[in-house]
């Protein structure tokens, strides 16, 4: 096990350019794709501020049993706590609608892709394709500078 790690640090090291290249394609591209920063969010009708779908659900469920318990003399609060929620679940689906959407772009682009594409889909695909491989080739002409410099030196003796 030792063997392998030292093997697979070894190679890491000796291509670090490379290895940082494709980190920072993946780092980049990644949460695009993953959908993370497609996470419906609604403004929260307790603090005001967008949370989570899970969070969302907590917070109207806390607000609405408060106001149900001072009712007697908060009728208008709740009528504002409901339309909040109201406002917040049509956000959400709203937002569910949307990824969904996206969702099917990126699938049907992929599906596209894979029998030749249209243009605008192909070059959205191509572009990151591209600047993958264009990041991959800094990186691997980097690690060329750097042996060749190591192999002059060890030419040179010094």
């Amino acid at each position: 096990m030792q063997g392998i790690l030292q093997k697979i640090w070894s190679a890491i090291s000796h291509n670090r350019a490379t290895v940082l290249a494709l980190l920072a394609t993946v780092l980049i591209a990644g949460p695009i794709l993953s959908g993370c920063i497609l996470t419906p969010k609604a403004l929260s009708p307790i603090t005001g501020q967008k949370v989570s779908e899970e969070v969302f659900v907590a917070d109207s469920n806390t607000a609405v049993l408060g106001v149900q318990a001072l009712y007697d003399t908060a009728e208008r609060e709740e009528t504002r706590v409901q339309a909040a929620i109201g406002a917040g679940v049509a956000s959400i689906e709203e937002q569910k609608a949307k990824r969904e959407a996206i969702w099917n772009v990126l699938t049907s682009s992929l599906t596209a892709l894979a029998s030749a594409a249209p243009p605008p889909v192909g070059a959205i695909v191509a572009a990151i394709l591209g600047i993958g491989s264009i990041a991959l080739n800094v990186g691997q002409t980097v690690d060329k500078r750097r042996a060749d410099k190591l192999i002059v030196k060890l030419k040179n003796g010094t």
